[in-house]
């Protein structure tokens, strides 16, 4: 299917996914600071291994929720089909057929 197929059936646009993609990023990186923060503060080298594990948990819970898994799932359905457009090498020269 094409991207505008994809578009007609109800699925996200290529702008809204990414847009969506760009949100899960920014919590994603929320998340890590704020553990990467703890980990650094701690007062043994146990205690931060501890927290960096902790960290990697939360970041995994963010990443395997419903709706980021949906996420990327439609950037994989969305890049299947781009990856069927077809590419225009611009220093070839090219036809092309206009009719009205």
């Amino acid at each position: 299917m094409t991207a505008r197929a994809l578009e007609r059936d109800g699925t996200a646009t290529l702008s809204r996914v990414l847009s969506s993609c760009k949100e899960l990023h920014k919590e994603v990186l929320e998340v890590g600071k704020a553990q990467a923060s703890q980990a650094k503060d701690a007062p043994t080298a146990a205690d931060a291994e501890a927290l960096a594990e902790a960290g990697c948990a939360s970041i995994a819970a963010v990443l395997e929720r419903p709706s980021s898994v949906k996420l990327l799932l439609q950037m994989m359905d969305i890049q299947k089909a781009l990856r069927k457009v077809p590419v225009i090498e611009l220093d070839m020269p090219s036809v092309v057929l206009v009719s009205s």
